[in-house]
């Protein structure tokens, strides 16, 4: 007679709660990268804005005001760099450092394997 694992009342909750916990890391990575996007495609709106203010300068339309909305233009630009790299470079440092683990991964498990091969090797010699 074989056993079979028959879910218990606590494992489908503690299943269940991982699923939710999932579910719901998900929706969060998601949101934050909505935001990032958003705010990406406002620099790249503000800067198109800032370009177009800077070519009037020195021409007829050049004004105290003028100057005024680009010195404005150019700190709220600032600002969203600012905001936008607190949002990403996190993501950034997260991932590189998942790459990296995965690369020494698998350099060690090369390396375990060559041993393996090397040993396995020594033992077909010895027989």
């Amino acid at each position: 007679m074989t056993d079979s694992a028959i879910p218990s009342v606590s494992n489908v909750q503690t299943y269940s709660h991982a699923a939710s916990h999932s579910q719901v890391q998900t929706q969060i990575q998601d949101d934050r990268n909505e935001k990032t996007e958003k705010q990406i495609q406002d620099i790249n709106n503000q800067v198109a804005q800032f370009r177009d203010l800077l070519i009037n300068i020195g021409q007829p339309r050049d004004c105290p005001e003028l100057r005024e909305k680009i010195r404005r233009l150019r700190r709220n630009c600032v600002e969203a760099c600012k905001n936008t790299s607190q949002l990403i470079l996190p993501q950034v440092r997260s991932v590189n450092k998942t790459l990296n683990l995965l690369i020494s991964g698998s350099e060690i498990g090369r390396q375990a394997g060559k041993k393996l091969k090397r040993q396995k090797q020594g033992e077909t010699e010895n027989d």
